[in-house]
């Protein structure tokens, strides 16, 4: 199953999102720290919140993965980590846009459907950044376009039963920058993976 969402996601990441009555994205948002230091890192936490998903019964729609563009300044900084609770997640781009794309796995978690194989609850994703060496004071980094791909809680899971649905608002967050005498000299590899449609 995790194969054929990784493969639902690179599709959404090509054409239009449709949105569904029957359960909707709420909200997108962005939190975190605001303040960082050229050469070190930070994260912040990322957030797609939903109605029409609830944990404790069989009729309801579960979210089999989660996706969102991320905008920042990729000369200021670098993706090092992303993760999710629940999810296998990764960072790609594509075109010189920068997403990141969770698809459901089987570890153990609270946030489980009772089917115990898709998440019930709001999503978050906490994405790991580098500061590069910068002269900038000050930088924004974005979440939009937050989307899910719903199942029916108990349901096959394949592709045709897949539901997508979209939030296409975009929640910014400024971070403040600030320039120490001393800057690493060695970069921390980006994680981030290119994808050619």
């Amino acid at each position: 199953m995790k194969k054929r969402l990784f493969y639902i996601f690179c599709l959404l990441f090509l054409i239009p999102i449709i949105n569904i009555k029957a359960a909707s994205i709420t909200g997108v948002n962005v939190s975190g720290t605001n303040s960082v230091i050229v050469g070190q890192e930070f994260t912040l936490s990322f957030n797609i919140s939903y109605s029409g998903v609830q944990k404790g019964t069989n009729d309801t729609m579960g979210v089999g993965g989660a996706f969102f563009e991320l905008l920042f300044d990729d000369s200021v900084f670098s993706v090092i980590n992303a993760s999710s609770s629940g999810f296998d997640t990764e960072s790609g781009e594509s075109d010189g846009q920068y997403y990141v794309i969770s698809t459901i796995n089987g570890n153990a978690s609270s946030n489980k459907c009772l089917d115990g194989v898709l998440h019930c609850s709001n999503y978050t994703a906490t994405v790991t950044f580098y500061v590069k060496d910068t002269n900038k004071t000050n930088s924004n980094i974005s979440i939009r376009d937050g989307s899910a791909v719903l199942f029916k809680v108990g349901s096959d899971y394949n592709e045709d039963d897949a539901v997508v649905i979209t939030n296409p608002a975009e929640s910014m967050h400024v971070v403040n920058i600030t320039k120490t005498n001393s800057v690493p000299v060695t970069e921390p590899k980006s994680i981030v993976s290119n994808v050619n449609p």
